[in-house]
């Protein structure tokens, strides 16, 4: 009896467990994963990074047109203002007297104009009847000229004190902030001294320096990305507005592009990564090939060249040779074994084997089935 309950014991152990060897596995069976470009036909652009600084499209000095004292600052370092507002003024007491002395001498002109005038046309008619001399009627009509003539000097003078008194009001051109304030209250400034530094809001651009031999390849109205490493995974396009003429430092050249939008997160002196795409150094590429990186090419035992191509079901890669049209810097031109849409994989071919499981870089190492 306990020979018979053996025996089933044993029998039921090999149906669980099937009487089978656990299955073996590889580690070529997890998929790899790979770094792919999608096959397009025409030239590819050149791509170049380079690092330059966030601006204001309008930051400029203010100043009083003329000399005085500070009577008043109303605004602080950061401060936002409107167009039109008040910022800083002069004391207005010396300003506000000339005024008054020019309007008196502009009156006194007039009386004079007044009654040259007057005896102008009573000796124009008298000479008529021989009753003044000749003399004294031309010497009427030069007091007459020399009258309207003071009454036009007092006028401009007047205009000039009404000027100059407006000018010990400094008021803000446009909308801005304020980024350097130069002046306090009681201080005597001369006229064109920088006294407040303000920025308009309107807008933002980005300063970036083009070494000379890029120069050639990028053309006004074009448009780039930008990228800002504060928040990478911001990227702005922008359009260069400007390019100069003149060499800076180490031969390269000021470039500004200016940003289509502006999130509230940038501030003018922030660093701004422009990657600039740039058509080929060498254009021309041989007609019907399809650009791809040197790096997604592999010799095979007949010094022909191969490429893999990754399918995404079942998740595998497999090989596949290319002819090779021509080679340009780092790109290579490939006129058979590959088509619009094809998906190669661009780098660490080296370590690939045709038939070999893989998946996308970023993607989850799903298990794909045979």
């Amino acid at each position: 009896m306990s020979l018979y309950k053996l025996l089933t014991s044993l029998a039921l152990s090999c149906l669980l467990l099937n009487c089978s060897k656990p299955e073996e596995f590889t580690f070529d069976e997890l998929p790899r994963p790979v770094i792919t470009q999608v096959v397009r036909a025409g030239e590819p652009l050149d791509q170049r990074i380079l690092t330059g600084t966030i601006q204001a499209t309008e930051a400029v000095p203010l100043a009083f047109e003329v000399t005085g004292k500070i009577d008043r600052v109303t605004v602080n370092l950061g401060d936002a203002f409107a167009q039109g507002d008040l910022l800083a003024q002069l004391e207005q007491t010396n300003f506000d007297l000339t005024v008054k002395q020019r309007k008196g001498m502009l009156l006194e002109a007039k009386a004079r104009l007044t009654r040259a005038e007057s005896d102008f046309h009573r000796k124009s008619d008298l000479v008529k009847e021989q009753a003044v001399s000749r003399a004294a009627f031309e010497a009427a009509e030069a007091e007459f000229e020399a009258a309207r003539q003071a009454v036009e000097v007092a006028a401009a003078s007047l205009a000039l004190a009404q000027q100059h008194f407006e000018d010990t009001l400094l008021l803000a051109p446009y909308d801005g902030v304020v980024t350097g304030r130069l002046i306090e209250p009681s201080q005597q400034v001369s006229a064109g001294a920088p006294a407040l530094a303000i920025q308009n809001v309107a807008g933002l651009e980005v300063s970036v320096a083009v070494p000379e031999n890029l120069l050639h390849r990028i053309q006004l109205g074009s448009r780039h990305k930008v990228r800002f490493p504060v928040q990478k995974k911001r990227g702005i396009l922008a359009v260069i507005t400007e390019i100069g003429e003149r060499a800076q430092a180490k031969t390269t050249f000021p470039v500004t592009l200016l940003l289509d939008s502006q999130p509230e997160f940038l501030k003018p002196g922030m660093t701004a990564e422009v990657i600039l795409e740039l058509p080929p150094e060498k254009p021309g590429a041989p007609a019907g090939t399809f650009p791809i990186p040197l790096t997604a090419l592999r010799a095979d035992a007949q010094q022909g060249q191969q490429v893999f191509l990754f399918e995404p079901q079942p998740g595998r890669v497999s090989l596949r040779s290319v002819r090779v049209a021509a080679l340009n810097g780092t790109q290579a031109y490939i006129s058979q074994g590959l088509h619009d849409g094809d998906v190669v994989v661009v780098k660490g071919v080296h370590f690939l084997h045709d038939g070999m499981r893989a998946r996308l870089v970023g993607s989850s190492p799903a298990w794909y089935p045979n």
